[in-house]
């Protein structure tokens, strides 16, 4: 079987995704390993007058599931971009 440029290309893009899940997996884990440690030397923000952790920006899980949403809609609107520059571009067979 004869190997195609899209071949490779999924090929690529699947050892790209294999490594960025390793990594995010050591990160996870030095993460849980660092929090763990630093937690204790924290102070408790709750208990201090007119102090919150993130103060009136709200929940970090919040924050997060807008920003991706964000980006969600971003990145669909900037591939119907390229997905309509590809066929203006893209030559019309003559008859």
């Amino acid at each position: 079987m004869e190997t195609t440029f899209m071949d490779l290309g999924v090929a690529a893009q699947d050892n790209m995704l294999g490594a960025m899940e390793t990594s995010k997996s050591y990160m996870l884990e030095s993460m849980k390993a660092w929090t763990a440690t630093t937690r204790k030397m924290m102070p408790d923000m709750s208990a201090m007058p007119g102090m919150t952790v993130l103060g009136d920006m709200g929940s970090p899980l919040g924050m997060v599931s807008m920003t991706y949403d964000f980006a969600e809609k971003l990145l669909a609107s900037q591939r119907s971009f390229v997905e309509e520059l590809v066929e203006i571009m893209v030559p019309t067979p003559t008859s």
